[in-house]
């Protein structure tokens, strides 16, 4: 079993992961065509990274929002982080050659910073002895 060591730097850190999440996934959305065009990546690659992003944020902000912070879902949650840092891995071997400088780097950044957020917030949970 797992507890959340201080909450409210958890939820700080859910706001945090909420707030970047749907602003990028927003911003991507909302500038499609442009995007396209700079980062020289298939508009379907760049929905799909923008929905999952949001579906990521729209959780952190449920997590955020509740009264209590479940540690199991935060546990998946970090989880899910980890296993999108791989996902980004994979579409970035996959289409580096075809994206411009900008478009690689869009891919490479989703590896560091969705790592950081899985990471300080794994780094919030604890393990509790039964």
């Amino acid at each position: 079993m797992y507890e959340v060591k201080n909450p409210t730097v958890m939820r700080k850190l859910l706001w945090l992961d909420f707030s970047a999440g749907s602003s990028a996934g927003l911003a991507a959305l909302l500038f499609l065509g442009p995007l396209v065009q700079i980062f020289g990546l298939p508009d379907k690659l760049i929905i799909f990274i923008s929905v999952v992003t949001l579906i990521y944020a729209m959780f952190s902000l449920y997590m955020a929002t509740r009264k209590d912070l479940r540690a199991n879902w935060l546990r998946m949650l970090v989880a899910a982080n980890w296993l999108w840092v791989l996902i980004s891995a994979i579409l970035l071997l996959m289409f580096y050659q075809q994206a411009t400088l900008l478009g690689g780097l869009f891919l490479f950044l989703q590896m560091p910073v969705v790592g950081a957020l899985a990471y300080v917030e794994a780094a919030q949970l604890r393990r509790v002895r039964s």
